[in-house]
This record gives C-alpha cells, sequence and structure tokens, in this order.
C-alpha cells in the first residue's frame, strides 16, 4: 500500500513486478529480481525442506518454507547473511538507477547485504502493524494463495516469524547513524502517515492510491 502510493514520484522500482492476486488486487510494487536476489541470500541460511512428497506431507518438514516463501521464514539473531561476488553484482546492478524505491519483506533479513550498494543518502521505511493482524493476515494469505498451501502455517507460528522478523531489523539493521523512517499501518489509512513519509522523502504521495476498504 505505501509502496503503491508512491508508483508515480519517479522513484527506479525494478522493471518487473509481480501481477496483482487476490490478496494484494491492487499488485504488490516488488521487483522479481530484487525477490530472487533474496530468496538466494536466504537460501543459504534457511531451513532445509525435502523435495517431493516427504517435503509436502511431512508435518515437519511443511514448517519449512520452500524457495520463493522465504519471506515467511524465522532465523535466529546470530544468524549472518553474507552475498556471493555473483549475488553483490547483482545487486549493483539493481541499484544503479537513483533514485530508487526497492520494497521487499526480506529486507529485514537481508539488508546488510545490501548496504554496500547503497547510496548514502537512502531512506530505511519500515512499515509495522498490531502482530495480531499480521498473524491472522498471514494465514488467511497460506490457505488463500495456492503457492502457500503447502505451508503449514498457524497463528502462533506467523507471530514467531514476526517477532524473528523485527527482532532482527531493530537488533542487526537498524542505526540511530542512518535515516529511518517507522509508520504504523493504520496511519496510512488515515493520512497521517503517508503525509509522514511524503514530508519526509520530499517526495509526492498519491493519497487516492489508499483504499481502506481493501
Amino acid at each position: 500500500m505505501l509502496a503503491g502510493a508512491f508508483q508515480d514520484a519517479d522513484y527506479f522500482s525494478g522493471t518487473s513486478h509481480w501481477n496483482p492476486t487476490e490478496s494484494n488486487p491492487k499488485g504488490y510494487f516488488e521487483d522479481r529480481d530484487v525477490n530472487y536476489v533474496n530468496e538466494d541470500l536466504l537460501d543459504a541460511v534457511a531451513p532445509w525442506r525435502p523435495r517431493g512428497l516427504i517435503g509436502r506431507a511431512w508435518p515437519t518438514h511443511r514448517e519449512r518454507t520452500q524457495w520463493s516463501q522465504r519471506w515467511l521464514v524465522t532465523l535466529p539473531r546470530s544468524t549472518r547473511i553474507e552475498a556471493t561476488p555473483e549475488q553483490s553484482r547483482r545487486m549493483a546492478s539493481l541499484t544503479s538507477t537513483r533514485p530508487y524505491l526497492l520494497k521487499d519483506p526480506r529486507f529485514s533479513y537481508t539488508l546488510n547485504a545490501w548496504r554496500p550498494h547503497l547510496d548514502s543518502s537512502t531512506v530505511f521505511v519500515c512499515m509495522f502493524r498490531d502482530p495480531r493482524r499480521v498473524a491472522a493476515s498471514i494465514v488467511k494469505i497460506c490457505h488463500t494463495e495456492w503457492y502457500l498451501h503447502s505451508l503449514r502455517m498457524t497463528e502462533d507460528r506467523a507471530l514467531h516469524y514476526w517477532m524473528s522478523l523485527y527482532g532482527y531489523l531493530l537488533d542487526l539493521h537498524f542505526s540511530t547513524e542512518e535515516k529511518w523512517i517507522f509508520v504504523e499501518y493504520e496511519e496510512l489509512l488515515d493520512g497521517r502517515g503517508l503525509t509522514y513519509v511524503s514530508s519526509a522523502l520530499g517526495a509526492p504521495a498519491d493519497f487516492g492510491f489508499i483504499d481502506s476498504q481493501l
């Protein structure tokens, strides 16, 4: 929702966005290539899930994400994510067009691997929402989207994921020496959050993009 409100603000946000789905009828505003780099980074550290029937049927294995689902992985704070030379080249290419607006929940884990390629004036925008509503939303998405059907998801697991993701971000990524903006989801719906972000970025926002009915 936030990324979509800035799609007409002359930011480079990638060249191949995912199509809208039932979960996000206006689109995701995420670039495939950015997602793929982050998937590759996480694939090296995320718990492995067997392929085939064993991976689909065994309850413990179904709690592990498959490739392309790493935005739902849970990692301990001790996990260190490092880029290969080939991944670094891909990140350098994706950040070479500026100004950029790159969105991916996986950045909560992979951000440090991208830092060598980010402009020093980069602003980090972190969205957050009531974790109980996030958990309910994740469970719904896993039941709705066909590619997530094999993932065994409960609200307790979704809450654990939420804590892992934001704990990793705050402990390992957040820095008072950088410009960080924290925006609560509900503040976007009443206009306050979007006004704040627009002012902080010095970029025009499309207030009409936000549809509270969704």
